[in-house]
């Protein structure tokens, strides 16, 4: 009685599955990721500035670094985390080859116990 109870729910839960795929097909939009819970930063540490230089992650180094000179002239060089969000200024994704040297950025990061700073996302303004 036992087997058959259970044979009988799983021939149900399979035929719902089989009926319910019967619909149009339709490709779903891209949508922007990026909500105003994610660009809402409570880190004050944040630098603005252009891009001088990008060296991307390789066999001989585990993580990107992004250097970014400031409206003074002072140079940062942060390591860029691994989930760091990287997004221009309609929300889009983008990724870390996307940024052309010269381009505004606003980069936030934290201070690692090393002293080195991290950034944990970086905005393209321009």
């Amino acid at each position: 009685m036992k087997k058959l109870a259970i044979l009988f729910i799983v021939m149900f839960v399979s035929s719902a599955v089989v009926f319910a795929d019967e619909g149009e097909l339709t490709r779903a939009q891209p949508k922007k990721v990026i909500t105003s819970a994610v660009l809402k930063m409570e880190d004050p540490d944040y630098v603005t500035g252009k891009v001088v230089d990008i060296i991307p992650s390789d066999r001989g180094r585990s993580r990107a670094q992004i250097t970014i000179s400031d409206r003074d002239g002072a140079e940062y060089v942060f390591d860029v985390k691994v989930l760091a969000v990287i997004y221009d200024g309609k929300g889009n994704l983008l990724s870390l080859d996307e940024i052309a040297l010269g381009s505004e950025v606003e980069a936030h990061y934290r201070m690692l116990a090393s002293g080195k700073r991290e950034a944990t996302s970086i905005r393209v303004l321009r």
